[in-house]
Order: C-alpha cells, then structure tokens, then sequence
C-alpha cells in the first residue's frame, strides 16, 4: 500500500505541476498563496485518503 499511495502521490502532484505551468501566462510567475492553498488542500485530502483506506482493507480482510 505505501507503494500504491507514493505512486498515486508523485503521480497528481506530477500531473497538477504540469497543468499549472501550461496554463500560466509567459510573463507571469506562480501566485504563491494560491499554491499553498491548493497544495494544502491537496496535502489534507491525500492524509484523509490514506487513513481511510488502509483501515478500509483492514476491515475486509477481518469480516468485520
């Protein structure tokens, strides 16, 4: 599962990193309090997926 979760992790930041510096005017430089939020966000719904679905398998696998 740590595998799975760095795998996906490095792959949407990949991914957003990407969008982000396509969709940025020549002339201009990254809002850095846009990213921090966007980043933020992106950081608590990874904490919140992570947590969940382990303890998610680990039930499956109990019965319970």
């Amino acid at each position: 599962m740590a595998s799975i979760n760095g795998i996906s992790t490095s792959s949407v930041i990949l991914v957003l990193m990407i969008l982000l510096q396509f969709s940025i005017p020549k002339d201009y430089s990254f809002n850095g309090e846009l990213l921090s939020v966007l980043l933020g966000l992106l950081a608590g719904t990874f904490s919140i997926v992570f947590t969940l679905w382990p303890i998610k398998k680990i039930k499956e696998l109990k019965g319970i």
